[in-house]
């Protein structure tokens, strides 16, 4: 149950952010950038690495990383997988992120 409430949460915060106008103060952007660097270092893991297991390409995964493009629920999914994270703790973590840069 929790895990929907986090994927609900998740839902709201994306159509917020896609009313800012200004992606750099984005706190779902920064908190992918955040995850995606934390976890790919964490596991020793590059970019091209990273993009040929969950299937997007390495100029997506950089854009995300560099936080130049909203990712998409599906590349969320495919990053909890492939860094071996159950979806809702990967939802909460995300969640959690969202909170501290919205707090900044």
């Amino acid at each position: 149950m929790q895990g929907i409430f986090a994927i609900e949460l998740i839902s709201v915060y994306y159509i917020r952010a896609m009313k800012l106008k200004k992606k750099a103060r984005n706190p779902i952007i920064k908190a992918f950038q955040f995850l995606l660097s934390d976890q790919r270092s964490n596991k020793n893991m590059t970019q091209n690495a990273f993009s040929k297991k969950c299937g997007f390409s390495r100029q997506y995964v950089s854009l995300v990383e560099s936080g130049q493009r909203m990712p998409s629920l599906d590349f969320a999914l495919n990053m909890a997988h492939v860094f071996e994270i159950n979806v809702k703790d990967f939802m909460n973590q995300l969640v959690d992120k969202i909170s501290y840069y919205e707090n900044l």
